[in-house]
């Protein structure tokens, strides 16, 4: 038997992000154990009646059809046994029990990995301040994480791309759900160098309360996250917050004070966040671990690069 249906099957049973899941893979190792467990072994869980109605019903029937639609068009699924598995996505809370993707997704743990967040609603300031951070970490050797959507993560994608870099995008919803339309191309373009992929098995849509749960998931395979623009209330604080209680490094983009489109970001800074103006300052952070692989120099040669120069213009902007 495939263990990775073992894995769907727990995933279909208990939500996203949920901390049972922790304690269920502290109990008993594997989803398989749990799956193979007595009714009477998982009560001490604390699981809801629901929880345990679907744990109870032992059919892969359905498991096997989400793997099978998973593996259509090259696409794949990770699972926390895998090697290829980010470790540093094993370290949080609420952990993902299946990654789905495509592409070609690089080896998380032996490169220098930054989330690149903010706000969708961009302004010129925060696009071109997104394309230099981004593409500076991309020519830097860093991969750059973001999460697909319209806005500042689309011009990180893009930097980077540009850049000839790699960089994932973390989907809030189904890998076949076209969310956002506008962005199709991009993520064609983003899985022939790097991968796309979700926690959110085929058919999922996307739903508003997925998207704090995918946050986590661009701060936990990141060594660091940069949150380029963001006002008060914007999604990409979720992700920063998330930063912060995972132990990730926390960097933000000072902004046009007057506006308060980066009034988020100076919140961030206020709250322990690290102020940054270039790609390189995040880099040296890395540096002595990545010795081999990270160039502060050649992430300095972003701003005179004419790849990066029309970011500020309407390039990248948000609906």
């Amino acid at each position: 038997m495939d263990d990775r249906l073992y894995w769907i099957w727990m995933q279909r049973a208990i939500a996203p992000g949920s901390l049972k899941t922790d304690a269920l893979l502290r109990g008993f190792g594997c989803a398989r154990a749990v799956y193979e467990s007595p009714q009477n072994e998982l009560l001490q869980y604390g699981l809801t009646k629901t929880e345990l109605k679907l744990l109870a019903d032992k059919s892969l029937d359905r498991a096997g059809e989400i793997l099978n639609l998973s593996l259509k068009d090259k696409g794949w699924i990770l699972t926390p046994e895998d090697a290829l598995y980010p470790s540093l996505l094993r370290s949080i809370p609420g952990l993902p029990l299946v990654l789905y993707g495509y592409g070609e997704l690089p080896d998380l743990d032996i490169a220098p990995v930054v989330g690149v967040v903010g706000t969708r609603a961009t302004t010129s300031y925060g696009r071109r301040a997104t394309a230099l951070i981004a593409g500076g970490l991309a020519l830097g050797g860093a991969v750059v994480v973001s999460g697909g959507a319209n806005g500042v993560d689309s011009v990180a994608h893009e930097a980077a791309l540009e850049a000839g870099g790699c960089t994932v995008a973390v989907q809030g919803c189904g890998l076949d759900i076209q969310y956002p339309s506008q962005n199709c191309e991009l993520r064609r373009r983003i899985a022939r160098s790097g991968a796309v992929i979700s926690e959110y098995p085929p058919g999922t849509p996307a739903l508003r309360h997925n998207f704090p749960l995918r946050n986590r998931m661009i701060s936990g395979v990141s060594l660091g996250v940069c949150v380029t623009e963001a006002p008060e209330k914007s999604g990409a604080l979720i992700t920063a917050r998330h930063a912060f209680e995972q132990g990730r490094d926390v960097f933000a983009v000072a902004g046009d004070m007057l506006t308060g489109r980066s009034s988020g970001t100076d919140a961030l800074i206020r709250q322990g966040a690290r102020l940054v103006t270039s790609a390189e300052e995040i880099l040296e952070e890395y540096l002595p671990r990545f010795p081999d692989i990270i160039n502060p120099k050649a992430a300095a040669a972003v701003r005179q690069d004419p790849r990066f120069r029309d970011y500020g213009s309407d390039k990248g902007t948000s609906a």
